[in-house]
Parts: C-alpha cells; sequence; structure tokens
C-alpha cells in the first residue's frame, strides 16, 4: 500500500511540473504575440505617418548607389521639375536633382532605437545592427535579400522583450503570375502597347512557362504556391531566392504624387465614339457636363486640348554636344 502511495504521489509531482512548464511557455507565447502585434501597430502607424498623404513616393536604399541597407525602403515628398512650365533658357538654372533627393527625404520605414537618425538621408550608408540588439526581419534564405531591423526594448514588470519592425514594397518587382496567351490578344492595339506577359528568360532560378498565363492570375496567388506550377520549374528553396525580384501581388495606387488626388485618366475619353468625343457638352435628365477634352484656345489642333505643353515657345532648341577631339 505505502508504495502504491508513493507512486500516486510520483505521478501527481510529475503531472505538477509538467502542467507548470506548460504554463510558462504559453505566457512566454502570449507576451511574444503581444510583442508581435506592438510591432505590427509600430509600423502601420509610421507606415500612416508618412504616406498617409498622397503626395509621397517611396524607393529602395539602393537607388543612392553604394549602400549598406540597400532593401530599406525610404520616403520622400512628391516634386516635379514643372519641365512643361519652364521655358529652356540661359537664365533659368539647371535642375539640380541630387538636391532634391536631400530636400524631400522624410524617413526610413525602419525601426530604430533612436527614430530621428532613420529621418536622415545618409542612415543608409549606416553598418546594419548586429549581436542582441538586431533583429534579421528579412534573410536571403526566406526572402532573396537581407534587411536588419534594431530591437526596441519592451519592459512591463517581470515580462521582458523586444519588437523590431521594417517595411518592404512589392510593387517594384515583377508579377509572375499575370498575363494572356498571344492567342487571346485580337485588339492590334493590346499587341502594339502591352506585353503579352512578363519575361523570365533571363532569370538565373526560374523557367518561362510558354503557355497558361490566362489562369495564373487564379492560381498562383502566392510565391510559395509556384512550386506547385511545374512549368516554373522552381523548388520553394529557389522561389524564396526569386522574391527579391519577383512576386504575385504588386499593386500601384492611381494617386498624384505631386499634387495628391487622384491622377488624370484619360481611358473613358479615349472609349467615347467620335460623336462623343467632338461634342463641347453632354448633356442627359440628370444634368449636363462640360467635355473635358475639348480646347478653345489657339493651340489647340481641331478643337482637342492638348495634354502635353511644348518645352520652348519655338522651334529654336540650344543643345550643347561635346565630341572628343578627332585624331587624323
Amino acid at each position: 500500500m505505502m508504495i502504491l502511495m508513493v507512486l500516486i504521489a510520483v505521478g501527481m509531482l510529475s503531472l505538477a511540473s509538467i502542467e507548470l512548464r506548460k504554463t510558462s511557455a504559453s505566457d512566454a507565447r502570449a507576451v511574444a504575440a503581444a510583442n508581435a502585434r506592438v510591432g505590427l501597430m509600430l509600423a502601420l502607424g509610421r507606415l500612416q505617418a508618412e504616406l498617409g498623404d498622397d503626395r509621397r513616393v517611396t524607393a529602395d536604399a539602393n537607388i543612392l548607389g553604394a549602400s549598406q541597407n540597400p532593401h530599406a525602403v525610404g520616403v520622400w515628398d512628391g516634386w516635379s521639375p514643372g519641365l512643361g512650365a519652364r521655358i529652356s533658357t540661359a537664365t533659368n538654372p539647371r535642375l539640380d536633382y541630387n538636391r532634391q533627393k536631400q530636400t524631400s527625404f522624410r524617413s526610413w520605414l525602419v525601426s530604430s532605437a533612436n527614430p530621428e537618425a532613420t529621418k536622415t538621408l545618409d542612415w543608409h550608408s549606416n553598418a546594419p545592427p548586429t549581436g542582441n540588439n538586431a533583429a534579421r526581419l528579412f534573410t536571403t534564405e526566406t526572402s532573396g535579400f537581407e534587411l536588419t531591423a534594431e530591437k526596441l526594448i519592451m519592459n512591463d514588470g517581470p515580462n521582458r522583450g523586444s519588437v523590431a519592425w521594417a517595411v518592404t514594397q512589392e510593387n517594384t518587382k515583377a508579377r509572375i503570375n499575370i498575363g494572356t496567351d498571344n492567342a487571346r490578344r485580337i485588339d492590334l492595339a493590346d499587341q502594339m502597347q502591352t506585353p503579352p506577359r512578363p519575361n523570365l528568360t533571363l532569370s538565373s532560378v526560374l523557367s518561362h512557362p510558354e503557355t497558361g498565363w490566362q489562369r495564373r492570375q487564379g492560381t498562383v496567388i502566392s510565391m510559395a504556391q509556384a512550386a506547385l506550377d511545374a512549368d516554373y520549374n522552381a523548388t520553394r528553396q529557389a522561389l524564396a531566392q526569386a522574391s527579391r525580384d519577383f512576386t504575385t501581388s504588386a499593386y500601384s495606387l492611381l494617386t498624384n504624387g505631386v499634387d495628391g488626388g487622384v491622377k488624370g485618366d484619360f481611358s473613358t475619353g479615349f472609349d467615347l465614339p467620335d460623336s462623343d468625343f467632338e461634342a463641347e457638352s453632354w448633356s442627359d435628365a440628370w444634368g449636363s457636363a462640360t467635355n473635358p477634352f475639348r480646347g478653345g484656345g489657339g493651340r489647340d489642333y481641331k478643337g482637342e486640348k492638348p495634354i502635353f505643353g511644348a518645352l520652348t515657345p519655338n522651334a529654336q532648341v540650344q543643345v550643347n554636344m561635346n565630341f572628343p577631339p578627332a585624331s587624323v
């Protein structure tokens, strides 16, 4: 009887020890999940603060040449040189694009213990953080590129932890799941103005499928899922490497990056029948509207309003050309 009681006691102690370890692991997982949500909220907050305005543009740091963080995303104020309104004369100063890159910069979208540091353009030339203070959020093995962010320490009584975040962009990559077969491109304008599909022939990790492009937008919805398409001839590891340059979800906004608002869309005008396009205005039971494609100035062609203006007011343009000395 005594031996049976000892066995029961040992069993209960073992069960209590297992439950205690499970509780500790569950608490640690809950803290980690809470910290991850905080990191996501911080990233979304910075994204909204810097890119909420239509008059913002983004670019990777690799446009600046030699960079220690080439895949970090930077935000600039939208700007236009106003070439349509400029008159090319000797009195006009030359456009200084390098200066504009400096003065219009806003922030890098990556976490840092010193947030003010990421608001300087030169941050991209600093070496990435290392050691316990660094979080490798994107790696060559999983994303095809390296991007490391600095951890932010979270102190909440006995619950210690850290968060790190970084924003990357997909809209600068080529989509591998969009296109159509040539047999479906009946309209001559479609054949002349738009490519039928992406071209993967120069890729070192993906094969170029010859057919089936019209179905891929619905069947290949992630890079990992592309491994199921035998025509790409790629493993999951190879597709992770390809994620640096290719994607399945590249989208852009139809916004005016200089003045804000929505870009001018001429598709409706080009689709109008000639009778409507040549009309000065349109009207129906709801009211009338002026045709925005009709002009009235001296520069109009057959009543059509010009979309683009001349860069100079006359046909004479000064061009400076430098040639190497002739050798005889």
